[in-house]
């Protein structure tokens, strides 16, 4: 988004060396903490009496970069969840084969959230769908295995493992679908899976903070 950025800034420039008068004021706020829910970029400022001082009337995003002259508007905005699965079993020998170990059972459900990437991603390249309207599901970690001073212990079967997923759900989607297919197809009770979604920033209205990028006055 710094190249729209640019564009807002060139763009502000331009209007002020040709003497255009708005008739009301314009803001620009860049922030830093924008992706991990901005609490100490846009939320102070939109608790603060200098945001309340300004008296919006119109707020717009950073939208996304145009290919061409076209400047795209759009009136919805996609929204995050930050999904963590977690498997849990009895620890077993490396030289032994157990049935729903806590890694094979990851591995289920990793294979499963990427048939499904991979069809929402199908839709995307077949021209049917816009990045914008299909759920996206990228895996952000990876986490098991038993340390050791010397890196891993090679021949334990761990106890616990770990992923963590970014998921970007469009407005025309309902999250209880989603969670519902994360309860019952990703993260099942019957393998000793459970699973934590971070959405708390979107629950409390905080995602219009992190949109906030143009302001209007």
């Amino acid at each position: 988004m710094k190249c729209v950025g640019m564009q807002y800034m060139e763009a502000v420039r331009r209007l002020k060396a040709s003497g255009f008068q708005p008739k009301r004021s314009l803001y620009l706020s860049f922030v830093p903490d924008e992706e991990i829910g901005g609490h100490d970029g846009l939320e102070k400022l939109a608790q603060s009496d200098v945001f309340k001082n300004m008296n919006v009337d119109i707020v717009l995003d950073e939208g996304l970069a145009s290919p061409n002259e076209n400047y795209r508007l759009f009136y919805g905005e996609r929204m995050p969840w930050w999904l963590v699965i977690k498997a849990t079993r009895a620890p077993g020998h490396g030289a032994k084969l157990y049935d729903n170990s806590a890694i094979e059972n990851l591995f289920k459900s990793i294979e499963s959230i990427r048939r499904f990437r991979a069809s929402q991603f199908d839709l995307v390249k077949a021209g049917l769908k816009g990045e914008g309207e299909v759920i996206s599901v990228n895996m952000a970690f990876l986490k098991a295995g038993t340390p050791s001073p010397t890196g891993f212990v090679m021949n334990l079967q761990p106890s616990e493992a770990e992923a963590g997923f970014d998921i970007r759900i469009p407005p025309t989607v309902n999250a209880e679908f989603l969670e519902k297919r994360i309860a019952e197809e990703w993260a099942p009770a019957s393998r000793n899976m459970s699973f934590e979604g971070i959405m708390e920033s979107v629950e409390k209205g905080e995602v219009t903070w992190r949109l906030l990028g143009l302001v209007l006055m």
